[in-house]
């Protein structure tokens, strides 16, 4: 099966298919896992059926208990309705099948328990799952059909038709190139002395169909039948009967003019009043257009039979044919629970790492659950036992159960995702899937209401450089449009980073040269850092150092200054900087320096002072969880200082110790990597 990343499928985000693609992939990447083969048994029973295994299923249904073959038969329906497409491979065994299965229609009915109605649940569920490409495969399927419906006809014994007329408007438009075949079959039902029920089901299949195919040379027989129907005895089937020529008329248009006359005369003959059929009349006599979809007939045939498919949360062992009322109950669809989402998605409560992790998997659960999609509900079970299913589909049952959601829901989901976005300790591999969230909706023109400076901040704290371009770019065109509050010259420095973090130096260059020429900026020092051309900076923080008006800005100054030797490997001229600085420098300034100043130290030969720089560093504690800053040239430090203890213990010969601290940095690696490595 193809892999399909679900950012290649942005387009397809409101179909079945798409769901489907990315649940089959999900399961299908763990059961290639050999790591995970402990979870290879839910990833079958998530699947239901694994593809593997059909052609034994196929051999057991044709063997099996009249019972078991038709509860088989449904189920395998039910797996066409959440795979689709990808049951290609099996189409010439299924069609086979279904040809065998077919004797469940046998008459007299009473001969056999079965009402045959898995193998239409089957067939429909083809039908849906493979669109115009179904056509095809209709020479074999249709004349069945047909068969069953002159078979009632002829043994006077009605059980299936009920059933095979609902089929056959399943098949809608597939059925154009066939309907010389069908009309006659359907036009006996008109005038058999089956029940009402009969007859006017048959009529309405008709109404659903005729918008669908071309009935353009079968209208004079089609209006002979229907006016006979008119004319009968049965007055409960005239209004069908004018409602089916209602539909014919808006099919053919003025042609249908000729008609008119003699349907005029019999609804005079029964003293039957339409309404719809009075409008037709009217405007095709007066040679004008007629209103497509005005009228009540044409509304009843856009109503599209209703895709049956079993909820896969439901227990399999349940036999869907004890009670019609049981089709019923999973024709109405899968109704998402507002207040269930809500609450999962309640995030102010959450403050450690851990806590988070379990947002994450509660949340996640939880949009499968109540996702609309079957395919997506098929993987609820392995996601509550491996989080990183969840995860992987966390946008997909996101974005299912998004439309399907009141405003209300909607607003507190965003403050929640918002609550998630601005908490400080939240992990960095949830921040990215919260962010490829964001950007999925996007895609799917269904941006989430959330401030596009925020997702840039966050996006560049991930190091998803590409992600905070983009949002940096909507925020440039923003501010340089007055439509937002932003300042141009602060979002050029980062768009001047950015680009630079994506070796995009030339954009980069572009950026700044562009922002002199139409912004009426001055050349900041900052920017030079921005563009990498160290030397050109340094010149300038050391000329902003000595016309520096306030401690302040002589502090900032000095800090760029450093970022600039850092980067040129000046290794004396920083450690010499570093000491003068070191002393005066606030907490917070110390925190900044210190990486850098530990790295001249270092490669100065200085170990006590080294020691002392590292020593106000992240020690690599779990517990102490500190957001990313702006530290261009040196790291955010907290992978840094265990690194840095590393290098101090074996120096001085504790190797136990040096190993916990090793292990400590690759956490923290680990942790800062997360947000790089594609979900």
């Amino acid at each position: 099966m193809d892999e399909l990343s679900m950012d290649l499928w942005p387009s397809f985000a409101t179909s079945e298919d798409y769901y489907s693609t990315v649940a089959i992939n999900s399961l299908m990447r763990i059961l290639r896992d050999p790591s995970l083969a402990s979870y290879h048994q839910k990833v079958v029973g998530s699947l239901m059926f694994i593809f593997k295994v059909l052609p034994d299923l196929f051999q057991i249904v044709r063997t099996c208990d009249d019972h078991l073959k038709d509860f088989i038969t449904w189920k395998l329906g039910t797996l066409v309705s959440i795979v689709r497409q990808h049951i290609r491979k099996y189409l010439p065994e299924l069609l086979s099948l279904i040809s065998e299965l077919w004797s469940s229609f046998s008459l007299p009915a009473s001969n056999r328990p079965s009402r045959g109605f898995p193998v239409l649940h089957l067939v429909e569920q083809l039908c849906l799952a493979l669109n115009d490409e179904f056509r095809k495969y209709l020479p074999a399927i249709l004349p069945c059909c047909i068969q069953v419906l002159s078979d009632a006809e002829r043994c006077n014994d009605y059980t299936y038709v009920l059933d095979i007329l609902h089929t056959l408007e399943g098949f809608g438009g597939t059925l154009d190139e066939h309907m010389h075949l069908l009309l006659p079959a359907l036009i006996r039902l008109f005038k058999v002395d089956a029940s009402v029920e009969i007859r006017r089901a048959a009529i309405k299949t008709l109404i659903r169909l005729i918008p669908r195919v071309q009935v353009a040379g079968h209208i004079s027989s089609l209006v002979h039948h229907l006016k006979l129907v008119l004319d009968g005895k049965n007055d409960e089937l005239r209004k069908d009967a004018v409602d089916a020529l209602c539909c014919l008329a808006h099919s053919l248009g003025e042609d249908f003019t000729i008609f008119i006359p003699s349907i005029h005369k019999l609804l005079l003959r029964h003293r039957l009043r339409h309404k719809e059929f009075e409008e037709i009349e009217g405007r095709l006599r007066r040679r004008e257009p007629l209103i497509v979809g005005s009228s009540a007939a044409q509304q009843l045939s856009r109503q599209l039979p209703v895709e049956v498919v079993s909820d896969p949360l439901d227990d399999v062992e349940n036999d869907p044919y004890e009670d019609v009322s049981d089709v019923q109950r999973h024709s109405r669809g899968h109704q998402v629970n507002d207040g269930r989402l809500r609450t999962a998605g309640e995030a102010s409560q959450r403050s450690t790492k851990e806590d988070w992790a379990e947002w994450m998997r509660h949340f996640s659960i939880e949009l499968l659950k109540e996702s609309p999609s079957p395919a997506l509900r098929t993987c609820v079970r392995l996601a509550q036992l491996q989080p990183f299913v969840g995860r992987e589909l966390f946008a997909a049952g996101f974005v299912s159960c998004w439309s399907q959601l009141n405003e209300s829901s909607q607003r507190q989901l965003v403050r929640s995702l918002e609550m998630a976005f601005s908490s400080p300790n939240i992990p960095p591999e949830i921040l990215a899937t919260l962010l490829n969230l964001a950007e999925f909706m996007e895609h799917d023109e269904r941006p989430l209401p959330i401030d596009i400076r925020l997702l840039g901040a966050l996006a560049e704290k991930c190091r998803a450089f590409a992600k905070a371009l983009h949002y940096k770019e909507m925020e440039f065109e923003g501010a340089f449009s007055k439509k937002m509050d932003a300042n141009p010259v602060s979002v050029v420095e980062a768009l001047i980073h950015i680009n630079n973090q994506l070796h995009q130096h030339e954009a980069a260059v572009g950026i700044l040269t562009y922002a002199l020429q139409n912004l009426d900026v001055q050349l900041k020092e900052s920017w030079y850092e921005k563009l990498q051309r160290w030397d050109d900076a340094l010149k300038a923080y050391t000329a902003k150092a000595t016309q520096a008006s306030s401690p302040h800005l002589v502090l900032e100054a000095t800090l760029g200054r450093m970022r600039c030797l850092a980067a040129l490997a000046r290794w004396e001229e920083l450690n010499n900087l570093c000491k003068e600085y070191w002393t005066p420098a606030e907490p917070s300034a110390r925190l900044e320096m210190a990486p850098m100043a530990a790295n001249a130290a270092w490669n100065m030969g200085e170990w006590d002072q080294m020691a002392e720089y590292v020593s106000r560093l992240d020690d690599g504690d779990e517990t102490k969880l500190r957001g990313l800053g702006n530290t261009a040239a040196s790291g955010d430090g907290s992978s840094n200082g265990t690194f840095f203890r590393v290098v101090l213990l074996v120096r001085r010969g504790k190797y136990d110790e040096a190993r916990e601290y090793v292990e400590r940095a690759r956490k923290c690696l680990a942790t800062e990597l997360a947000a790089l490595v594609p979900l």
